[in-house]
């Protein structure tokens, strides 16, 4: 692997395909973005190729590096921190507590149809399911 770091990118949009692609840091110039989270979100959403009518949603990121490359660069100390995932809306950053909400709402969406929302039973079980989700 040399000095090369790679990142594994899944690009998910309000409508339209997922993009999936590699990016390759081996240079000082590309390894610049990876000074701060800020630095490489905007780096990917510069690269990403989607219709400008698409909204991005989310990002998932994962790096194949060295560990003393995790220790090198904040950036990626930050996406482990955050488990490689990043929420938008409106193509802006979610602050974590609103990807909370997202999240509860994802869950609560993939588990009761509309229908079940007059059954208390499913709807309590839902809601265990998404307090263990996020505990």
């Amino acid at each position: 692997m040399k000095d090369r770091i790679l990142l594994d990118v899944i690009a998910t949009f309000a409508n339209g395909p997922q993009d999936l692609f590699s990016i390759y840091f081996d240079s000082n110039k590309q390894k610049k973005h990876l000074k701060s989270e800020n630095d490489l979100l905007n780096h990917l959403q510069n690269i990403i190729d989607y219709p400008k009518d698409s909204n991005l949603k989310k990002l998932s990121l994962c790096f194949y590096c060295k560990r003393t490359d995790v220790k090198k660069y904040p950036a990626i100390q930050k996406v482990i921190s955050n488990n490689g995932k990043y929420f938008f809306e409106d193509n802006e950053k979610l602050p974590l507590n609103k990807i909370s909400a997202v999240v509860k709402e994802d869950v609560f969406d993939e588990m009761l149809k509309e229908s079940d929302w007059n059954n208390d039973e499913l709807v309590s079980s839902a809601i265990n399911k998404v307090k263990r989700t996020i505990h």
